[in-house]
């Protein structure tokens, strides 16, 4: 099963997918680079996209936590 992208850095507008280093994208905010696969951080994480709440429970429920 592929990993979840479900609270991870993969959906928070900052992180810089055209700026990639040694597999990781950077990040303005915290000036360094993440895997798209980190967990969010709480200061800066906005969400990219509107749909990210159905994505929640999509993936809540693929974890069996409904």
């Amino acid at each position: 099963m592929a990993d979840s992208y479900y609270g991870k850095c993969a959906l928070c507008t900052h992180l810089d997918l055209y700026d990639k280093s040694y597999g990781k994208y950077y990040c303005p905010k915290l000036k360094t680079y993440f895997t798209v696969f980190e967990p969010q951080c709480n200061t800066y994480f906005e969400p990219a996209h509107p749909l990210d709440e159905r994505i929640e429970m999509v993936e809540k429920a693929r974890e069996g936590k409904l």
